[in-house]
């Protein structure tokens, strides 16, 4: 979701409308000459881009004077967590069609004698619920690091929720996916004009009535954001946008356009700081001089009644960027295949942290405190309990803490060296709901770089 006005437009633009160009609730990401509105639903794109130095002002208080200079709100404290109940849905205008594309030896012919290729068929009506959290994993003078996890609740809102994945992100202290700093928020003008509406109002959430700053956009479909002027957080926003699908064939043998719409919505669940005891320690030392860590296992698939199957499986954590208690690596995981067929990884983004639930690393000093059976955290929205499995000797002889995230759906068993903090061991089981599947990832750290 981005707020992009057209270029032609912009010279004759107000200062209040200048500061929000660009702008948005989910992604801050500016629009560029030529680009089409932003990707609904990626958050992420406020920010520092790979090896970056620092993140940039966000587009919405790049006019402000001293906006560069702010500090992280300090409703943004060290391992706050931030929870929004998220959906999102997409619709094709022809769903089960065969896609077309344009090809000079292709074997289908248009009305015009124009030669085109089948590719795939378009997909059909999907959609979710769930919920977003945001992890502060670590804070400085220069930025905010945050850890963005999805969770699906694939048997409605009542049910328990699945961990499906994530991103690392690193902002700038003025604003990012779902936060602007209150202290510049207040600055914001009043706008109404074609396309872009800006207004200041109260807005009732959770039984309780805030004050709060609306925009809404209509230029490239629709998006809505609500923040509240108290602490700058994204208390609900809303979107809508169509976008061009290519051409299909339909039944009538013409070709024609095909569009896609795509939707989603976040409210504002709550706040809360998880009490884990690492999150007031410090990062070990080898963390800002550490290039890669890759950690080497397997992977199976287990179905009721059926044996399992099982792959070997590598992941490597690279180190992209490093700050005071934290850092942010490029992640990829590839598994084993049969001769003759490439191995084609999976890649992502992971941040840890000291404010981290279960990251790369914890204060040793902290670790060698912690007792078995200790339960650390439970949280009542995603269903998760944090406790200390074991602590004794590893397997290997070495002084080892094993720290226990469970849910309903999932078990995450992160094993660490009393001595250095690193995280050596750790071993994922996940239930599909939907299929009854187990899945394992077990994977132990073989080599540091």
């Amino acid at each position: 979701m981005r707020f992009c006005i057209p270029s032609r437009r912009r010279r004759s633009l107000s200062f209040a409308t200048a500061m929000l160009l660009g702008a948005s609730g989910l992604t801050g990401a500016a629009c560029s000459e030529g680009d089409a509105p932003g990707a609904p639903g990626a958050p992420g794109a406020a920010g520092a881009p790979a090896g970056s130095a620092r993140p940039a002002v966000h587009p919405v208080f790049r006019s402000v004077p001293g906006a560069a200079a702010s500090n992280a709100p300090d409703a943004l404290s060290l391992g706050l967590r931030i929870v929004y109940f998220s959906t999102n849905g997409v619709s094709q205008s022809d769903p089960g069609k065969m896609g077309m594309r344009r090809d000079p030896n292709g074997n289908i012919k248009d009305d015009q004698g124009g030669s085109w290729t089948a590719t795939e068929f378009v997909g059909g009506t999907s959609g979710g619920v769930g919920y977003t959290v945001i992890d502060v994993v670590g804070r400085d003078g220069a930025s905010l690091v945050l850890d963005q996890r999805h969770y699906l609740l694939p048997s409605g809102p009542q049910g328990p929720a699945s961990y499906m994945g994530g991103a690392a992100l690193r902002v700038h202290p003025t604003g990012g996916d779902f936060f602007l700093h209150p202290a510049l928020l207040a600055k914001v003008e009043p706008v109404h004009e074609e396309g872009m509406v800006v207004f200041r109002g109260p807005f009732e959430l959770g039984g309780a009535v805030r004050k709060t700053l609306r925009v809404t956009m209509t230029t490239h479909g629709y998006s809505s954001n609500v923040y509240d002027l108290e602490n700058g957080l994204l208390l609900t926003s809303a979107h809508a946008y169509r976008a061009s699908q290519g051409t299909i064939l339909g039944d009538d043998k013409h070709f024609k356009p095909a569009s896609v719409v795509t939707t989603g919505t976040h409210r504002f669940v709550g706040t809360r700081t998880p009490r884990l005891p690492w999150a007031a320690g410090s990062a070990p030392a080898w963390v800002a001089s550490t290039k890669r860590l890759v950690y080497r296992g397997t992977g199976s698939a287990q179905s009721p009644g059926l044996p399992a199957t099982t792959s070997g499986l590598t992941t490597v954590f690279t180190t992209k960027e490093v700050g005071r208690g934290w850092a942010i690596y490029d992640v990829s995981s590839a598994y084993e295949t049969s001769p003759g067929i490439p191995v084609i990884p999976s890649t992502s983004t992971f941040a840890s942290g000291v404010g981290s639930a279960s990251g790369l690393f914890i204060d040793p000093a902290v670790l060698a405190k912690l007792e078995t059976g200790q339960t650390l955290d439970r949280d009542p929205t995603i269903g998760t309990e944090t406790s200390v499995e074991y602590v004794g000797p590893a397997p290997d002889g070495r002084a080892a803490v094993s720290i226990l995230v469970a849910s309903p759906l999932q078990r995450t068993q992160s094993i660490y060296d009393v001595v250095d903090g690193r995280l050596r061991h750790q071993i994922v089981t996940e239930q599909n709901p939907g299929t009854n599947i187990t899945n394992v990832r077990d994977l132990r750290l073989v080599s540091i770089e």
